[in-house]
């Protein structure tokens, strides 16, 4: 039934649904898709269980938003559905690795797409390759850039490094700090 697939995904959910920063990327994500026209979000994370737990967080408590995410271990096949999917409009939100960014299974940027990149747990390596990759080097404008960080914690340092970069500086940087 249903229900025994909400608990399910409940239990495969390993951050708490009360985990501020999984709150405000719910909350995120339900504003952004409710505009017109709306925008594809791609959400980065270091870790799978953090893949896996916004993947089934997003699910859970957006009715009516394809969300789907993939990790190393997946198939080929399964990341190029999936990459499909999401570039055809059929996924709204596609949440994976910092990694997937270096891969073949990272989605291009679109013309005439927005596209809102959100980034869990930022990664000074690969989140300037991320941006690079979706405006195709700065060919198409990226709508929003958004960097959640925990206060106390090396997200901090990674952001300043960010604010640094010019070619990132240059992208709409929020920072929510918990």
């Amino acid at each position: 039934s249903s229900a025994i697939g909400k608990i399910n995904k409940i239990a495969e959910t390993n951050l708490s649904l009360s985990h501020p920063k999984l709150v405000r990327i719910i909350e995120q994500v339900k504003s952004e898709l409710g505009k017109d026209p709306k925008p594809k979000i791609i959400i980065l994370a270091n870790l799978t269980t953090s893949v896996k737990s916004i993947t089934n967080a997003l699910a859970l408590e957006l009715e009516g938003i394809n969300v789907s995410g993939y990790i190393g271990d997946d198939s080929d096949n399964r990341r190029k559905d999936i990459l499909k999917d999401f570039s055809d409009g059929r996924i709204d939100v596609l949440v994976t690795t910092h990694d997937a960014v270096r891969g073949d299974y990272f989605p291009e940027g679109q013309e005439g797409k927005k596209y809102i990149l959100i980034s869990y747990e930022p990664d000074e390596d690969t989140h300037g390759i991320a941006v690079n990759r979706i405006t195709k080097n700065g060919a198409l404008p990226l709508t929003r850039d958004i960097l959640y960080v925990s206060q106390g914690s090396m997200d901090n340092a990674v952001k300043n490094k960010l604010l640094g970069e010019p070619s990132i500086a240059q992208s709409y940087i929020l920072s929510y700090f918990y």
